[in-house]
């Protein structure tokens, strides 16, 4: 994210990625000065607290790292996680947050939004470049990154089952382990 306009960018875009509610995000302001690597450049971001603590900051989802960042005093906090480590995102919305959970291999970061629809967005970014063609080959079968629940899930391998493509012990057997989850 550069500090200027974008050529194709008029500076009331510029000045609507950086503000949240009408007033300029401090944290994004320091991560986009100090912390970004060359050629990153931010996707989407949105107001976040680390779960476990009272840290307040900003989870930013960019070509390269998902990151929660935190513009302190005495000195920031930066948690970035790269793309192409996660294994795997877990969300779960609730009646005034939405919780995420990013898990790679050794460790996880737990996310929490208060404006959920923000949350979403950064949630499906992070979808969408995980299920891009040219990573699918660097990433393990494994890798799933979803805010479906168990009953959705369900839902889907009944149309699957109806389709044709699972039989019926499979869907059983499928259906009895995700209801085992609820």
């Amino acid at each position: 994210m550069s500090k200027n306009p974008q050529p194709d960018e008029g500076a009331d875009e510029f000045i609507t990625r950086r503000m949240a509610g009408g007033k300029p995000n401090k944290h994004l302001e320091k991560l986009d000065a100090n912390h970004m690597l060359s050629g990153e450049a931010v996707i989407v971001w949105a107001p976040s607290f680390r779960i476990g603590t009272t840290f307040e900051g900003i989870a930013v989802l960019t070509s390269m790292r998902l990151i929660f960042f935190r513009a302190g005093k005495l000195g920031d906090m930066l948690e970035p996680i790269p793309i192409d480590k996660i294994s795997s995102v877990e969300a779960k919305r609730g009646i005034m947050f939405l919780d995420a959970t990013v898990n790679t291999t050794n460790d996880s970061l737990k996310l929490r939004f208060a404006d959920k629809r923000r949350g979403d967005d950064v949630l499906h970014a992070l979808q969408e470049i995980i299920h891009q063609p040219q990573n699918n080959a660097e990433m393990s079968s494994t890798r799933s990154v979803t805010t479906d629940t168990p009953m959705d899930k369900i839902v889907r391998l009944g149309e699957l089952r109806d389709a044709g493509l699972l039989t019926d012990e499979e869907f059983t057997a499928k259906k009895a382990e995700l209801l085992s989850q609820i």
